[in-house]
C-alpha cells in the first residue's frame, strides 16, 4: 500500500524527510525496512554551518545527502545519481526531466530565501511545469498565481510550478541557486528487484 508523503516536524529536517518521501514515492510501506530509516536519522540533520560550526542553524549537509543516496544503492538496492553543480538544470531532455518522464523521483536543493530539500515527482514537458512534494507544511499559498499549492495529492505532490522558477540563480521560489552550489539525486528502482 502506498502512504501519503510526510511533512517535516521542525525547520531543520527537510532533508531526511525527503529522503524518506523518495523512498514512499518507490515502494510499498511493506517494503520500507527499518534499517532505512535508522540510516536517514544517524546520518543526516549534521548541520554544517559554513564556518565549520556543527549543529548550527542547518539542517542536513550535501555530503549527508549524498553518503545516503549512495548507501541505498549499496544496501537498499535503489538506484541513484548524484547531480551537481552545472549538471543541475530543468530543461527539455535534461537528465532530471528524463527521470522524472521514466517514474524516478529526483531530491532536490532548491531555495526558498534559504536552502531546502524538495521531492520533484513528475514533469510536463509540453507545459514545462514540474510537479514536488514540499516538505514544509504551509497553511496559505504562495502569493504567486503561477504556483499551484494542493493538498490534493498527497502520493505524489503538493506543489506543481514552471521550469522557469526552478532554473533561477536567486534563492527565492524554489530557485536551484548558484550554480555551484546545486544539487539533485536522482532515486529508481534497482533492475534487481
Amino acid at each position: 500500500m502506498k502512504i501519503p508523503m510526510h511533512y517535516q516536524t521542525s525547520e531543520y529536517d527537510c532533508g531526511p524527510t525527503t529522503l524518506l518521501n523518495a523512498l514512499i514515492f518507490l515502494f510499498e510501506r511493506k517494503d520500507i525496512g527499518q534499517k532505512v530509516f535508522r540510516k536517514i536519522y544517524t546520518s543526516t540533520l549534521d548541520g554544517y554551518a559554513t564556518n565549520g560550526r556543527v549543529c548550527s542553524n542547518y539542517g542536513t549537509s550535501d555530503a549527508a545527502m549524498i553518503q545516503f543516496a549512495n548507501w541505498a544503492q549499496d544496501a537498499y538496492g535503489v538506484e541513484t545519481a548524484a547531480l551537481q553543480g552545472a549538471d543541475v538544470q530543468l530543461d527539455s531532455g535534461s537528465e532530471i526531466e528524463k527521470a522524472l518522464l521514466h517514474g524516478d523521483p529526483v531530491i532536490a536543493k532548491v531555495h526558498i530565501h534559504e536552502a531546502h530539500y524538495v521531492l520533484f515527482t513528475k514533469a510536463d514537458p509540453k507545459k514545462k511545469l514540474v510537479y514536488l512534494f514540499d516538505p514544509y507544511y504551509r497553511e496559505r499559498p504562495f502569493a504567486k498565481p503561477d504556483i499551484l499549492w494542493t493538498q490534493d495529492h498527497p502520493k505524489e505532490y503538493n506543489v506543481v510550478i514552471p521550469y522557469s522558477y526552478i532554473n533561477r540563480r536567486g534563492s527565492t521560489y524554489y530557485a536551484f541557486g548558484k550554480k555551484d552550489e546545486r544539487l539533485c539525486i536522482v532515486m529508481g528502482r534497482s533492475k534487481k528487484n
